[in-house]
C-alpha cells in the first residue's frame, strides 16, 4: 500500500510503474525468436544493421497498433525495445571498419530512425499524459543514435549551422573538410 501511495503521489500511473524493465535487456529479449536466429546467423555488421532496420520498421507498426487499440503496456514495451535496440546498435558500431560504417545499410537505418522520430512526434498527442516521459526518453535516445550514425556517414564533412552558415567545428563561413 505504501508503494502504491508513493507511486500515486509521484504522479506515475501504477500500470506504468509495473511495466518498467531492466535498463539493458539482452538482445534475445528485444528480438523475436525468428529475428534472434537471423541475428545469430549473420555476424556481419551490414547484415545486422539491416536486421535492426527491419526490426525498427516492424516495431513501428506494432507501436501504431498498440496506440490505436489503447494498449498502453504494449506501447511502453515497444518504446523500451526501441531504447534497447539503440544500445545494441551503438555497441555493434564500435568495432567495425570505416567502410562498413558508411554502408548502404547504415544509410537506410538512419532514414528509418528519422521516420521513426517523426512518427513518435506525431503519435505523442494520441497518448495519455503519464506516458509522455516514455515517448520523450525514447525519442531522445533515437535522436542521439541518429546523430551518431550521421557523424559516421559524414565524418570528413563539417556541419554548417542552418542560420549563420558557419561551420560548427571551426566557425568558418564556407564548408571545410576535416583533415
Amino acid at each position: 500500500m505504501k508503494i502504491l501511495l508513493t507511486i500515486i503521489l509521484a504522479g506515475i500511473s501504477p500500470q506504468y510503474a509495473l511495466t518498467v524493465v531492466p535498463s539493458n535487456p539482452s538482445i534475445q529479449d528485444l528480438l523475436t525468436d525468428q529475428e534472434f536466429q537471423k541475428y545469430l546467423k549473420r555476424p556481419n555488421y551490414k547484415d545486422r544493421i539491416d536486421l535492426f532496420r527491419k526490426t525498427f520498421e516492424l516495431r513501428t507498426h506494432s507501436l501504431r497498433r498498440s496506440i490505436r487499440l489503447a494498449q498502453w503496456e504494449k506501447t511502453v514495451q515497444v518504446l523500451q525495445q526501441f531504447r534497447g535496440l539503440c544500445h545494441y546498435i551503438s555497441e555493434e558500431s564500435k568495432a567495425v571498419s570505416q567502410k562498413d560504417l558508411r554502408s548502404k545499410q547504415v544509410k537506410q537505418l538512419e532514414i528509418r530512425l528519422r521516420k521513426l522520430i517523426v512518427t513518435l512526434d506525431d503519435l505523442k498527442p494520441a497518448i495519455p499524459f503519464e506516458y509522455y516521459p516514455e515517448f520523450e526518453s525514447s525519442a531522445k535516445i533515437l535522436r542521439k543514435l541518429r546523430q551518431t550514425l550521421l557523424k559516421q556517414l559524414f565524418e570528413y564533412l563539417s556541419i554548417v549551422h542552418y542560420t549563420t552558415r558557419e561551420c560548427i567545428c571551426c566557425s568558418k563561413k564556407p564548408l571545410c573538410l576535416k583533415v
